[in-house]
């Protein structure tokens, strides 16, 4: 429960896993124990712990263990400043992943644009060159040994190379993680 901050001390009887108390985040004590821990649960070498949960938007719950307090600090005081601390790193956490997640994807879709701008405008205007080219050296009534010839099919190969690498560029711009949701 995202309401429930946890305090335990290991109890000193052999057949008990520790003494836990609840509270509510404000620190009132909750009388009832909701939960069930297994011996397993706490590490031994721990002589007691702080619990509080750490809720990132409405996406997230975890909680923050703090172990093994000096035994004048495991208290009700410790557990609402610890609260506290978690209810104010929560939605910071929470926004900065936001952050993180919707530069990615303005990146992602800033890449897709220009791919598609590459695409529509200069390679467009690339092939038309090489076809204009070809054109041109089939009207050219010239020998391969012609300088002139031998030129405009260096032009058209160094042409046609740098269309093969705009190509790829754009393949490789284009590839953006779609959701299902955006297909």
């Amino acid at each position: 429960d995202s309401g429930h901050c946890l305090l335990g001390v290991r109890s000193a009887k052999a057949d008990s896993v520790a003494d836990i108390r609840i509270f509510d985040t404000s620190g009132k004590t909750i009388k009832d124990n909701p939960y069930r821990l297994t011996k397993g649960w706490f590490p031994e070498g721990f002589s007691s712990f702080i619990c509080v949960p750490l809720v990132f938007g409405s996406e997230w719950e975890v909680r923050l263990f703090l172990w093994d307090l000096p035994l004048n600090k495991v208290n009700r005081t410790t557990v609402r400043a610890a609260a506290d601390i978690s209810g104010r790193l929560g939605p910071m956490i929470f926004a900065a992943a936001l952050q993180q997640h919707l530069s990615s994807r303005a990146s992602a879709e800033e890449r897709g644009r220009l791919a598609r701008e590459l695409h529509d405008g200069i390679m467009q205007s690339l092939v038309a060159m090489d076809m204009k080219i070809e054109v041109n050296l089939k009207k050219l009534d010239a020998h391969e040994s012609d300088p002139v010839f031998k030129g405009m099919v260096s032009v058209q190969q160094v042409l046609r190379g740098e269309v093969s690498n705009l190509r790829e560029l754009i393949q490789h711009n284009r590839r953006t993680e779609i959701g299902p949701t955006r297909l």
